[in-house]
């Protein structure tokens, strides 16, 4: 049989950005996946950068993080990985430099430590190693010169040597000339570089392919002309080089792919051809064909699929298997899990049984938080918006709040939140402002407040993003090295913009090369410009030689290249660190070893060299985290060390610690910092755990966990939880669910403007080719064009026919000018009348339910909604 082909189209390949550390702002990254390994209860994985990450069961300390807790979401265990396998409770892991690590059950020496007792943390086994396979109680490893080792239990023969069939509590020497190995339950399978396939273990159910009924202790030739080998439970699979698959064991779930349920004892050809892969699990075959299209056979009923060659994913370059559960990663290094989450194993925290393929670590990257407006940006690119609007800070080209994120453009490099205006850098390299502007705080020379972005140029200047890089509400800790493609020789050279920060009222741009620009109200001196009072509201250059940048409510911090932190603007409470109250117009020494430092309304957060972080300021409501004697810090204090980032409020402040932890201290009243209470939480307090960054609004708290989840609590009175309520507090901390940027899920048209929200992305009506909806009632009049190219479809004018003819969703409805008939795929229909100039159609709003798509009307907000 040959595997069914389905069409379609090829996913764009993710921005891939370079994980570092920032303040405030972006500091993790989507990174693809390009390793996967499943034990029987819990899940290995390894991203582009060679970080390893591990989920699920861990009684046996099969984590290897040395508790034996479960974790339902994935934890960074170690850096420099390239390969993974996994064991039913121990664990496996090959560095770039060939190191063989183990850890977890070891009853029986399979962690190869020479012992048999438990290995909570990685241990180092081997050096020279380039693969590794692990079975239910045993593991294997080949050498740079193919070398196959093999140790653990050895009861059915399954190491390939005799060995009085004794547990090896060592890597043991087995056969040279061995390029691959894959081990079942209790049989290993050995690939020799010419093609011969070996197989030894227990072959109760055929298994090894040997016709014996028992075990076969040595390694027997079974196959010859193989290019690739996946082991089952119980089941073998083999791949020949002309494309043949052979499959032969147990076969009580269909796993050999052939069609029945009855077991092989000998290697058995399957009728499916244009195979491209195989792997294996406990009880599953997973194959995937030229196309990269991907089907399972066999599996209990949470992992398979009932049709049997239905296609489960498409795009897959790599595959995995539990006992339950199964692992996928696509083209675009995105990871799918699907199947039995009991212990946490599918890293999508503690939820049932996934019987469909759902993404891991693949949703927020970063967030940056202004009074009481948000923004959160997406792993591809796309920054999300919510809470306040009044002045347009939600860049949805109006002035209304709201509790339902939604995006606001693509392609995002960095980005700053301000009080109530935000600053943004695309990959393409233009910078955007959009928001508040009394003061010229968006830099465009005048200060009238903008509801949508709107690009700013800096005077005299030419600028592209520093790719990849961070936005920024602090100043970077550390500094991007990564090169950038050089300019076309006949355009000037560009500079690069590193960084972002927006004030209360007043905005920073740094460059790669040093200069600082500034902008907006300077009314406390916090442009330091050397005066105070008066606006800006066009960029200019201050200092040179800068490092970091961050801004405060009405005050502003810029790290030199020597790392000394510069201060400069208000210091009513001492927020500036040097001694005394008074302003500062002009940048002043605080102190040195700075790396990175996060500005509040009226206090201030340092995190030293060292990883320790000071505070200074206003300690009224127990911001500075000093107990509640002490009003307030002239100078820097150290609070705790160990930190990893760190976020200032108007009254509250966030810090991650090194092992993930997220502490709050500060004013309590919106429970922004604990649940347990609305009283201020005057030191540091424990928050969520497995935490990145954090981000601060007025009065709520923003943590990003390791697994890319947003995690909200505090105020939500403008609808900065993003959790669609407008009014009262929430009590605990909650999970954000954002939408889905990148797939159109539906399209709201608005009453007299000439312009759509697609799923939150607004999409301007072209004038010259559509036409503005007309709304009577509920009786919809809209440009057919606009609406069916956003979701995918296409418009043409049939000259022969002068029918407008509409394709989407497989349907092809035409339509005539001033005629009630249209024809949907060939039959006739009858429609309202439509108006038709040319290609520019506009027709009745329901005639979309012919292809396919539902139409909803909201009397309150005078708008209708399409959704496929």
């Amino acid at each position: 049989m040959i595997l069914p082909r389905r069409s379609w189209l090829l996913a764009l390949i993710t921005l891939i950005l370079a994980t570092t550390f920032f303040p405030a702002a972006v500091q993790g990254a989507y990174t693809p996946w390009v390793n996967i390994a499943a034990g029987a209860r819990h899940t290995l994985a390894v991203n582009s950068l060679g970080e390893l990450w591990v989920w699920g069961e861990n009684q046996f300390y099969q984590l290897g993080n040395g508790l034996t807790q479960n974790l339902a979401t994935p934890y960074k265990l170690m850096d420099g990985v390239v390969h993974v396998a996994a064991g039913s409770f121990h664990s496996l892991a090959l560095t770039t430099r060939g190191e063989l690590y183990a850890w977890g059950w070891n009853s029986f020496g399979q962690v190869g430590n020479g012992s048999n007792s438990i290995a909570p943390l990685p241990e180092q086994i081997m050096t020279d190693v380039t693969a590794i396979a692990a079975g239910h109680e045993s593991s294997y490893a080949i050498t740079r010169t193919g070398v196959l080792y093999a140790w653990g239990a050895n009861a059915y023969g399954q190491l390939g040597v005799d060995s009085a069939r004794q547990a090896v509590l060592a890597p043991r020497q087995i056969q040279s000339s061995i390029s691959r190995v894959a081990a079942g339950t209790y049989h290993v399978m050995a690939l020799a570089d010419n093609g011969i396939l070996y197989t030894a273990g227990r072959s109760d159910l055929g298994q090894t392919g040997h016709l014996v009924p028992s075990e076969t202790a040595g390694l027997r030739l079974v196959l010859q002309g193989v290019s690739q080998i996946a082991a089952g439970g119980w089941h073998s699979l083999a791949l020949t080089s002309d494309g043949k698959l052979y499959a032969w064991g147990a076969n009580d779930y269909g796993q050999l792919c052939l069609g029945d349920t009855s077991p092989r004892s000998t290697p058995t050809e399957s009728s499916l051809t244009g195979v491209a892969q195989i792997a294996a699990g406990d009880v599953t075959s997973l194959i995937t064909d030229q196309q990269r299209n991907l089907y399972i056979w066999g599996g209990r009923s949470n992992t398979r699929r009932e049709q049997t060659v239905a296609t489960v994913l498409t795009q897959v370059v790599r595959v995995a298997a539990g006992m339950d559960h199964i692992l996928a990663i696509r083209q675009d290094g995105v990871l799918f899990a699907w199947g039995d989450n009991s212990e946490g194993q599918l890293g999508l925290g503690l939820n049932p049984v996934r019987g469909t393929p759902e993404r891991v670590l693949y949703d927020i990257k970063g967030v940056a938080a202004g009074a009481n407006h948000v923004l959160a940006l997406s792993n591809n690119g796309t920054l999300f918006s919510w809470g306040a609007g009044r002045f347009g800070q939600l860049g949805r080209r109006d002035m209304r709040s709201s509790a339902s994120p939604a995006s606001v453009l693509e392609r995002v490099s960095i980005f700053a939140a301000g009080a109530n205006h935000n600053l943004l850098l695309t990959t393409g390299g233009d910078l955007f402002t959009w928001g508040s502007n009394d003061y010229g705080q968006l830099g465009n020379g005048g200060n009238v407040a903008r509801s949508y972005p709107t690009q700013l140029l800096i005077p005299g200047e030419s600028y592209s993003p520093l790719s990849p890089t961070s936005p920024s509400t602090g100043a970077s800790r550390e500094a991007y090295s990564e090169a950038v493609a050089p300019p076309a020789a006949t355009q000037p050279p560009r500079s690069q913009v590193s960084a972002l920060a927006a004030g209360g009222s007043h905005s920073l741009l740094l460059k790669d090369n040093g200069d600082l620009w500034v902008w907006g109200n300077n009314a406390q001196g916090q442009l330091g410009i050397g005066s105070s009072g008066g606006i800006e509201n066009l960029p200019r250059k201050l200092l040179e030689g800068v490092r970091g940048i961050a801004a405060g409510e009405n005050y502003s911090l810029a790290i030199l290249q020597d790392r000394s932190l510069w201060a400069w603007g208000e210091n009513s409470s001492g927020q500036l660190g040097l001694g005394d109250k008074n302003m500062r117009t002009t940048p002043t020494k605080v102190m040195e070893g700075v790396l990175a430092v996060f500005p509040g309304s009226k206090h201030t957060l340092i995190m030293a060299d060292d990883s320790s972080l000071w505070v200074c300021g206003s300690n009224e409501l127990g911001q500075l985290g000093l107990g509640a004697h002490i009003p307030e810090a002239l100078r820097p204090q150290r609070l705790f060390s160990g930190v990893r980032t760190a976020a200032a409020g108007s009254t509250h402040s966030l810090a991650t610690s090194v092992d993930g932890q997220a502490w709050g201290w500060g004013a309590n009243s919106s429970r922004q910092v604990s649940n347990s209470t609305a009283e201020i939480i005057y030191t540091p307090e424990a928050m969520l755990e497995q935490a990145r960054q954090v981000a601060a609004g007025a009065s709520s708290s923003y943590i990003l966990l390791w697994d890319n989840t947003l995690w909200s609590q505090g105020s939500r009175h403008f609808g900065q939880l993003g959790d669609n309520l407008l009014t009262a507090e929430f009590m605990e901390p909650q999970r954000m669910k954002l939408p889905p940027s990148g797939t159109l899920q539906n399209l709201v048209l608005q009453v007299d403007r000439s312009l759509m929200w697609c799923f939150g992305e607004l999409v301007p009506v072209d004038p010259g080719r559509d036409t503005v909806p007309l709304l009577l009632n509920n009786l919809t009049m809209l440009p057919i064009r606009a609406v069916i190219e956003a979701f995918g479809g296409h418009v043409a004018f049939n000259q022969e026919t002068q029918g407008t003819v509409l394709t989407l969703n497989g349907r092809s409805l035409e339509i005539r000018s001033g005629s009630t008939q249209a024809t949907l795929n060939g039959a006739s229909l009858e429609i309202a009348a439509p108006t038709i100039r040319n290609e520019r159609t506009l027709v009745h709003i329901r005639i979309l339910e012919h292809l396919g798509l539902q139409i909803s009307w909201d009397p309150l907000e005078e708008s209708v909604t399409v959704s496929r």
